[in-house]
């Protein structure tokens, strides 16, 4: 299967979703890494945006065009569903500080619990996310058509953005800013 989006790796799986938005009959993949050979195999809609985050105890997975779903994996790299989440046009790479998970989407910025998915809180941004967020300390940025904003990890209020160009690509952080 082709591979467009984040791959996350752990011990002995490998997990992704193939092909890119649009495509029909798209999955989450679960392999062996050391032969390649299918653990698992789940279905994910044709308009997902497909990113993957691996967290210790988790498979966060944009599995729909408006969907977070969380898995619980274990030692064999079996996935068990915990919860699924409505984030409109959720984009992206996820972000996990602490216990809650951030998806950039449509809306904004969206807070959800790690353990069952309630929202937090969403941020609202001058435009419509075109990036996942990143975290740095109690700090998100996240890109849209209009620049970069920055919102607090406490509350969700926009605390500050700059530029007036779309964002192009990903936004990073190393390990000081």
């Amino acid at each position: 299967p082709s591979v467009v989006a984040s791959v996350a790796l752990r011990g002995e799986q490998l997990y992704f979703v193939d092909g890119q938005p649009g495509q029909k009959g798209r999955k989450l993949h679960c392999l062996r890494t050391e032969t390649g050979k299918a653990i698992w195999a789940e279905p994910v809609a044709d308009d997902a945006a497909g990113e993957v985050l691996l967290t210790e105890q988790t498979l966060l997975v944009l599995d729909g065009p408006d969907t977070v779903t969380c898995m619980a994996l274990d030692e064999e790299g079996r996935a068990a569903k915990q919860w699924s989440a409505t984030v409109r046009g959720a984009v992206g790479l996820p972000a996990e500080p602490g216990d809650r998970v951030l998806v950039a989407g449509a809306e904004g910025l969206t807070a959800l619990s790690v353990s069952d998915g309630s929202r937090a809180w969403c941020a609202k941004l001058p435009a419509g996310a075109v990036t996942g967020p990143v975290v740095a300390g109690s700090l998100a940025a996240v890109g849209t058509p209009k620049g970069v904003t920055v919102v607090g990890l406490v509350d969700g209020a926009v605390l500050w953005s700059a530029g007036d160009e779309p964002v192009a690509g990903s936004l990073t952080r190393d390990e000081d800013r």
